[in-house]
C-alpha cells in the first residue's frame, strides 16, 4: 500500500516537471508495477512521482498550490492510473476545485464508480449549504453508483479560533459549530438531491464530527439497493477514513 511523501532536499533545485519526466523514463526504462491496488499521496508528490501503472484506489490530498497546478497533477495521475475508487481530501480553499475536475473534464473520470471527497475545515464561518451545493453541481456529469462526503471540524488547530465558534471544547457541553450547522441541514433532501443530480448514483453517504473525537459524530447513509433504503449511525473504531485528514500528515490546516 504506497503512501508517498516527497523531503524538500530531494526536490531542491528541480521543477515538478523534470521530476516526473525523469520518474516516468526511469520506469519505462527499469521496468515498474503493472499495478498498485492503492496509492495514497499529496497531488504534488504524486505528479512528481510520475507512476505509469494501473491504481485501482487512489487517494490524493489536495496541497494547496495555484489551482491550476492541482488540476494538472490530478488529471495526470488519472490519465495513468484509471481508478474506480477515488479518495479527495480538501481544504475549503480548494472547493472550486471540484467543479474544474469534475463537471469541466467530467470524460477523465469515466473510470471511477466510487468516490469520497473529505473535508478538513479549520476556520469559521463556513457555508455548508453552498459547499453541499457545490458538489452536486459539479458531479452532475459523472456516473458513479457511490459517493461519501465527509466534513471534520479541526477549528480546535486553528489559530484564529473563536470560542464564540467553540465553546467548552472536550466537555459534555460543548459547542460545536459544525455539528450546529449541519443540523440546520434536511441530510435525507440533500441525499436525495445528488441522486437526483447524478442518476447513476445508487448509494450516499454523508458523515461528520468534531475535532476531538476519533469517529464521525454522525454517519448517515441512503442506499437504494438495500432496506431499509436509509440508516443512521454514530461513528465507531472502524471508520478509519476519519483519521487520514491533514493533520495525520502534518499538514496545516489553516
Amino acid at each position: 500500500m504506497p503512501i508517498l511523501g516527497l523531503s524538500e532536499a530531494t526536490l531542491r533545485g528541480r521543477s515538478s516537471e523534470d521530476l516526473r519526466k525523469n520518474n516516468r523514463e526511469d520506469q519505462i526504462a527499469h521496468g515498474s508495477w503493472t499495478t498498485l491496488e492503492y496509492f495514497m499521496a499529496i497531488t504534488v508528490d504524486a505528479y512528481m512521482a510520475g507512476l505509469t501503472c494501473r491504481i485501482p484506489s487512489l487517494h490524493l490530498i489536495a496541497w494547496g498550490g495555484p489551482m491550476e497546478d492541482e488540476i494538472l497533477a490530478i488529471c495526470a495521475m488519472f490519465s495513468d492510473a484509471l481508478p474506480s475508487h477515488f479518495r479527495l481530501a480538501l481544504r475549503p480553499a480548494h472547493v472550486d476545485y471540484l467543479a474544474a475536475l469534475f463537471y469541466e473534464r467530467a470524460e477523465l473520470f469515466s473510470s471511477l464508480s466510487s468516490l469520497e471527497l473529505r473535508l478538513d475545515l479549520a476556520d469559521m464561518p463556513f457555508d455548508f449549504k453552498s459547499f453541499l451545493d457545490t458538489i452536486g453541481t459539479a458531479l452532475q456529469r459523472l456516473s458513479i453508483a457511490s459517493l461519501q462526503v465527509e466534513i471534520k471540524c479541526l477549528t480546535h488547530l486553528s489559530s484564529k479560533r473563536s470560542e464564540s465558534y467553540c465553546r467548552s471544547i472536550g466537555t459534555p457541553r460543548a459547542t460545536c459549530y459544525t455539528l450546529e450547522a449541519m443540523a440546520n441541514e434536511e441530510i435525507e433532501g440533500r441525499m436525495r438531491y445528488f441522486l437526483k443530480k447524478v442518476p447513476t448514483l445508487r448509494r450516499v453517504t454523508i458523515a461528520w464530527g468534531q475535532c476531538v473525537f476519533s469517529v464521525p459524530n454522525h454517519v448517515i447513509t441512503m442506499d437504494l439497493d438495500s432496506v431499509p433504503h436509509i440508516s443512521e449511525r454514530v461513528g465507531r473504531p472502524g471508520d478509519k477514513y476519519w483519521q487520514d485528514g491533514y493533520h495525520n500528515w502534518g499538514i496545516a490546516i489553516g
